[in-house]
């Protein structure tokens, strides 16, 4: 990662993370998964972190909207066409217009776990549809910036985490899909929206 793209994530989270529950499309319980994950740990036979149950679930919230901010962010600052990243990102770090928040809430529904095991699974990958290679080739584009950031953090979550560090991953996984559907959205629907090229 760049120096200036780190610097731009940075000041990305200090604009636009304390306004996140206010713009996040509702269509997705962010906050419901966020809230499962000490009992999602629990049954992966990990041990819960010292700090306990609830320092998790505000640790997977710290998380999932880290890993969404910075992949929506990582996305505008990597189209094309002139377009200005901030610009851009203040558009997608806004409430969703009717059509795209419909839009984000049919790609949840039909591609979110496909396009997380497109992705992410060892296995071998589903059939996959023109939507999911999309989102797949989104994420693929997105993930390394994410990780590092997020493993960068001065606080120390996943350290923190103890065992369920893995399960962590797993919660900003999901928020970079959902990153993903979001720019897919406004890509369907919002007026001039900038080209991302797959192998962007």
């Amino acid at each position: 990662m760049t120096h200036a793209l780190e610097h731009y994530l940075e000041r990305a989270a200090q604009v636009h993370l304390l306004s996140f529950e206010t713009w996040f499309p509702s269509t997705f319980d962010w906050a419901r998964l966020c809230a499962d994950v000490p009992d999602m740990s629990r049954k992966l036979g990990h041990a819960p972190p010292e700090e306990g149950d609830r320092a998790l679930e505000d640790m997977a919230r710290v998380v999932f909207r880290g890993a969404h901010l910075f992949a929506l962010a990582v996305l505008g600052a990597a189209a094309q066409g002139g377009s200005d990243p901030d610009e851009t990102l203040e558009r997608l770090a806004s409430p969703c217009s009717d059509e795209e928040e419909e839009a984000f809430g049919d790609l949840v529904g039909c591609c979110l776990r496909v396009v997380e095991d497109h992705v992410f699974a060892e296995a071998v990958a589903p059939e996959a549809s023109d939507r999911v290679d999309r989102a797949s080739d989104l994420v693929r584009a997105i993930w390394p910036a994410v990780t590092h950031i997020l493993a960068a953090d001065d606080s120390r979550i996943f350290e923190r985490a103890g065992e369920a560090a893995d399960v962590l991953w797993g919660v900003a996984r999901v928020g970079a899909v959902l990153a993903a559907f979001r720019w897919m959205a406004a890509e369907d629907h919002a007026a001039d929206w900038p080209d991302l090229p797959l192998e962007a």
